[in-house]
């Protein structure tokens, strides 16, 4: 949403920014906001090549479910 609002007063470069660093900055700790933010510029440009919000989210999803299985994983 923030993407789409900025997009139409700045440039989509701009928009991709602003927006991976407000996802970044939605996470707690600073690895994962450094992290977040890099995943953000990601998910932005997925959505802008694509023109597919789902694109992104499926992305998204797929790297939550990655990490979660290394976390199974790790603690087995």
């Amino acid at each position: 949403l923030c993407s789409l609002f900025v997009k139409r007063e700045f440039n989509p470069v701009i928009a991709i920014l602003a927006q991976a660093l407000l996802f970044g900055s939605l996470h707690s700790l600073a690895l994962q906001k450094i992290y977040a933010s890099i995943m953000g510029i990601l998910l932005g440009t997925i959505k802008e090549k694509t023109n597919k919000l789902q694109s992104s989210i499926i992305v998204h999803m797929t790297v939550n479910l990655i990490g979660w299985f290394i976390g199974v994983v790790a603690n087995v």
